[in-house]
């Protein structure tokens, strides 16, 4: 059985004293992967030709009871923030690295091999400030509840790293589903707002041998029309699916925008932005109780 990967946005609700420190937490991150890519650069080399290539990496910054002084240790100057970094978040930060470094590689090598858009192309630069954001991986860097309404995550809080509660705001029901696997959630914080990204490793249901088909013909004068027909043509079940009420609705709303085109001199940004905001809304949720009117029919037959 195949399996597909779909993302989920969960909102969070961090108070006024917790966004700064999630805020920090990425900045610490970002930092530890952009010092991470200089030493990857550096012995990208040696890297590429190594099968274990993270723990290759870590070897060359992490100092343990095994490998007491690193080669690059003292090249991080994040103090506490390092020392007592979370191994599964500094491994995360490892392969964010390893990816940054290997994608710039093989740009470098497309250009020098002529591979451009243009001949004049300059060569691709490596960025070290990338925007990436921590992976947090289950009961180690985070641990959500069984109920969903609060998520515990590693944080640096006060010199030292510990786990901050904070409450879930929305989520989508895809944990839902049966046989659903949640992978490692990214902690995602822009422009004061905080997020998980959660994806999910979901089972993809085996086709059903059946002798009958749902056909859907999207119309002009009615949105659609679903009929179950057989092999030889012959047809079983018809149904005509159409929200005139709705499409009325967005309709005015697209009316009364042309007037006040007409009656306007020069369109600004922003324009009518209320009656293209709920006209948009209502043609998507004509869509979405379209789709689920198809597939209620499809599964009835």
């Amino acid at each position: 059985m195949s399996k597909i990967i779909r993302t989920d946005k969960w909102a969070l609700l961090p108070d006024k004293y917790q966004l700064p420190i999630l805020e920090d937490t990425v900045t610490i991150y970002r930092d530890m992967v952009r010092r991470l890519i200089s030493i990857v650069n550096l012995k990208w080399k040696e890297i590429a030709l190594v099968e274990a290539q993270q723990r290759y990496v870590e070897q060359l910054f992490h100092a343990t009871k095994d490998n007491p002084d690193p080669k690059f240790a003292k090249f991080f100057g994040l103090g506490t923030r390092l020392y007592k970094f979370p191994s599964y978040l500094r491994r995360a930060a490892i392969n964010d690295a390893i990816g940054h470094v290997s994608s710039f590689h093989s740009r470098y090598y497309d250009w020098q091999d002529g591979i451009r858009k243009r001949k004049t192309a300059k060569p691709p630069g490596l960025n070290t400030s990338c925007g990436v954001y921590p992976d947090l991986y289950k009961n180690q860097c985070i641990k959500v509840a069984a109920d969903y309404s609060q998520v515990e995550i590693k944080v640096y809080k006060n010199n030292d790293w510990s786990w901050e509660a904070i409450k879930i705001g929305s989520l989508s029901r895809r944990h839902l589903i049966p046989g659903v696997k949640q992978l490692s959630p990214t902690l995602v914080v822009r422009e004061g707002v905080a997020s998980l990204s959660v994806p999910y490793w979901i089972p993809r249901a085996k086709s059903i041998l059946t002798d009958k088909y749902c056909g859907v013909d999207l119309g002009i004068n009615t949105t659609a029309v679903c009929s179950i027909v057989d092999e030889s043509g012959l047809v079983h079940a018809r149904q005509f699916i159409h929200d005139g009420k709705s499409l009325d609705k967005r309709d005015k709303h697209l009316a009364r925008i042309r007037k006040k085109a007409r009656l306007t001199k020069k369109l600004h940004k922003g324009f009518a932005k209320v009656h293209y905001r709920k006209a948009a809304n209502i043609s998507k949720n004509i869509a979405n109780q379209t789709a689920k009117q198809i597939i209620n029919f499809a599964i009835a037959n």
